[in-house]
């Protein structure tokens, strides 16, 4: 009976953001967070325009607050509205605002590499975006414009990545719009990088216990053998250094013999 009630709270959840997303479009609506208490039910509201969203004496979310009541039967729905503070960061908006732009019928690429440049200004380490649809002709066919760098997979991908879709509806069909930001570098990789740099050492015995152990008993057999013909170096270079000495020593007793055998004529 819990997990279905869990369920059906996530169910009721989605289609609130989904409601939201559609009448709030033109406010550049970016998310919404749900919290579910004995008294109210309070709603946070992010977006790039919130003044949109609250009205002339805040009669728009009044409006909206009845609405997701009578809807939705929320009990005592209460909105908070709040602004994102770099709207360029917010894959959503940034897709939202592409969206308008081709709307009122701006060339697509034009429009995709100024909101790549503005991305990059905001600060984000990589951005993406994807644009598929019948672009200049009958055909369909996508095309990807990138900026920075962008993880594509894996958990780092999933965790840091902002990944949204829209669509834009023009007369020739739909054009789907695809952004990806990557607003910050993974804690992982900054480390990566100063190692990289030779800002932090690491040493060698922490390397060898993070490597696998296949890799490891390569690297100590390996080790091994660079030992062992060292030592025969070193052993063959004694030799060497011990038969120059004789050499010189013989070469010494040559020349004062011959100095004595010419004194003495």
């Amino acid at each position: 009976m819990i997990e279905r009630k869990f369920v059906q709270e996530g169910i009721a959840n989605m289609k609130i953001a989904e409601f939201l997303d559609k009448e709030l479009d033109r406010a550049e609506y970016s998310g919404c967070e749900i919290r579910r208490t004995p008294l109210a039910t309070r709603i946070v509201i992010r977006a790039g325009r919130p003044a949109i969203i609250i009205g002339r004496g805040g009669e728009r979310i009044a409006r909206l607050q009845k609405t997701l009541k009578e809807r939705f039967g929320l009990e005592n729905p209460q909105i908070e509205v709040k602004g994102v503070d770099n709207p360029y960061l917010d894959a959503k908006i940034v897709a939202k605002r592409i969206k308008f732009a081709l709307e009122r019928g701006l060339n697509y690429r034009r429009v995709v590499n100024m909101f790549l440049s503005r991305v990059m200004e905001a600060g984000a380490v990589g951005v993406e975006i994807d644009v598929s649809g019948k672009l200049t002709g009958e055909r369909h066919r996508t095309e990807k414009y990138f900026a920075g760098y962008v993880m594509k997979c894996g958990f780092p991908a999933q965790t840091y990545v902002d990944v949204v879709q829209e669509q834009a509806v023009l007369k020739p069909g739909v054009i789907g719009i695809k952004v990806h930001i990557m607003p910050f570098m993974p804690p992982e990789m900054e480390m990566e990088k100063k190692v990289a740099k030779g800002d932090v050492e690491i040493k060698e015995e922490v390397i060898k216990k993070l490597m696998p152990k296949k890799e490891r008993e390569e690297k100590e057999k390996v080790e091994d053998k660079e030992k062992e013909s060292e030592e025969v170096r070193s052993v063959d270079e004694g030799a060497e250094t011990e038969e120059k000495t004789e050499k010189k020593k013989k070469l010494n007793k040559k020349e004062k013999k011959e100095d004595k055998v010419s004194e003495g004529e």
